[in-house]
C-alpha cells in the first residue's frame, strides 16, 4: 500500500514546491510590503500635484516678464512719450495692472492705470516702502545685472476684502561699459490677478480630478476655490507659494479622496487581485491533484484486473497445456483416459 501512494506524494510535494511557495510567497511579501507601497503611489500622485502648481506659477512668471519686457520696450526707446506709452500699456492690461512706478534717487515717477494724478500720500507712502526695502532693493539690483530678476512683492493696501500688492522690479537699460538698472514696479490688484491668471491657468490644466484654492496667508482665508468642489474644509495635499505674490499660497489635492486613500484602494486592490489568483490556482491544483489521483486509481484497478485475470487464466492454461503433451507423449493407455483428457 505504501508503495502504490509514493508517486501521488511525489507529485503533490513537487506541485507545492513549484506553484505554491512562489505564489504564496510573493503575496506574503506584497502583505508585508503594502505601507511602503502605499508610499510609493502616494508620492507619484504628489509629483504629478507639484508639477500642476510648478506649471501654474511658470504660466504666472511668464506673463510677469512678457510685462516687464514690454516695459523695458517702452522705457529704453521712448521718445519723450513715456507718459503716454506707458498709459497705452496700463490699458491694455486693465484691469490686473492699476498703476505704473519708476523710482530713482533723484526722482519717482507714478502712472495710474485710469489717468488720474497720483496723491502726494502715494508718493510719500512708495518713499517709504523703499526705504524699508532698501537692502532687500540692492540686492535685486545687483542679482538683476547677473542676469537673474526676482521681483520683491510688497502689500500696498487692504481695504476689506480686497488687497492691492506692489510688485518691484528692476528695469535693464543696455550701455556700452555697464548695465543700468531702474527700479519700476506694477500695482496689481491680488483677487483680479488670481482670477484672471491663475485660475484660467489651473482651468485649463484640470479635468475634474483636482481641487484647486489659492489662500491669502495674511488674511487667513481663500480667495480663490476651484468650482468643482463646494468642499472648503479639510487639508490640501499640496501647496506652494506663488513665487511672485509670496503671501499667496496655491494650494491642490485629489476631488472627493485623499491621496492616502486612494493609495490604501490601489494597495488593497493589488491584494484581492493576488488573493483571487491565488484562489484560482488553489483550485485548479486541487483540481490537478483530484484528476490525477482519480488516473491512478483507474490504473491500479487495471493493473489488479490484468494481474488476476492473468492468474486466473494460467493455471487452467497449465493443466491443458499437460494434458495436451501427456496425449502428444503418448502416455495414455486407453481409450477411456483420452477421452477424458481431451
Amino acid at each position: 500500500m505504501r508503495m502504490k501512494k509514493s508517486p501521488f506524494r511525489k507529485i503533490v510535494f513537487t506541485v507545492i514546491i513549484a506553484l505554491f511557495i512562489p505564489i504564496f510567497s510573493y503575496t506574503t511579501f506584497q502583505y508585508v510590503q503594502r505601507d511602503k507601497d502605499e508610499e510609493i503611489i502616494r508620492s507619484s500622485y504628489l509629483r504629478q500635484l507639484d508639477s500642476i502648481l510648478f506649471s501654474i506659477n511658470q504660466h504666472c512668471w511668464d506673463v510677469f516678464r512678457s510685462w516687464t519686457s514690454a516695459l523695458e520696450t517702452i522705457i529704453t526707446t521712448t521718445n519723450g512719450n513715456l507718459s503716454e506709452d506707458l498709459q497705452h500699456f496700463l490699458r491694455e492690461q486693465k484691469p490686473l495692472i492699476a498703476s505704473f512706478v519708476r523710482y530713482s534717487p533723484s526722482r519717482i515717477y507714478l502712472v495710474l492705470q485710469d489717468g488720474r494724478t497720483a496723491r502726494e500720500k502715494d508718493y510719500q507712502k512708495l518713499e517709504s516702502i523703499i526705504a524699508k526695502k532698501q537692502n532687500k532693493i540692492k540686492q535685486m539690483m545687483k542679482r538683476a545685472r547677473e542676469g537673474y530678476v526676482k521681483p520683491i512683492a510688497v502689500n500696498w493696501s487692504r481695504e476689506g476684502e480686497q488687497s492691492v500688492s506692489l510688485l518691484l522690479f528692476p528695469v535693464l537699460q543696455d550701455a556700452e561699459a555697464a548695465r543700468q538698472s531702474i527700479l519700476a514696479g506694477f500695482l496689481i490688484d491680488d483677487d483680479l490677478f488670481v482670477e484672471n491668471i491663475v485660475a484660467r491657468k489651473f482651468a485649463e490644466i484640470n479635468d475634474g480630478t483636482f481641487v484647486f484654492a489659492v489662500r491669502d496667508k495674511d488674511a487667513g482665508k481663500n480667495v480663490y476655490l476651484s468650482e468643482e468642489s463646494e468642499d472648503t474644509e479639510g487639508d490640501f495635499e499640496k501647496g506652494e507659494r506663488l513665487w511672485l505674490l509670496p503671501h499667496l499660497s496655491l494650494q491642490i489635492k485629489l476631488q472627493g479622496i485623499t491621496l492616502r486613500e486612494i493609495a490604501k484602494q490601489r494597495t488593497l486592490i493589488n491584494l484581492a487581485f493576488l488573493a483571487v489568483v491565488d484562489i484560482v490556482l488553489l483550485l485548479g491544483v486541487l483540481y490537478l491533484l483530484r484528476n490525477i489521483s482519480h488516473e491512478m486509481a483507474l490504473a491500479r484497478l487495471k493493473t489488479d484486473f490484468v494481474a488476476n485475470v492473468s492468474h486466473e487464466l494460467r493455471t487452467p492454461l497449465a493443466l491443458i497445456r499437460m494434458h495436451a503433451e501427456t496425449l502428444e507423449m503418448g502416455r495414455v493407455p486407453s481409450d477411456e483416459k483420452k477421452q477424458n483428457y481431451y
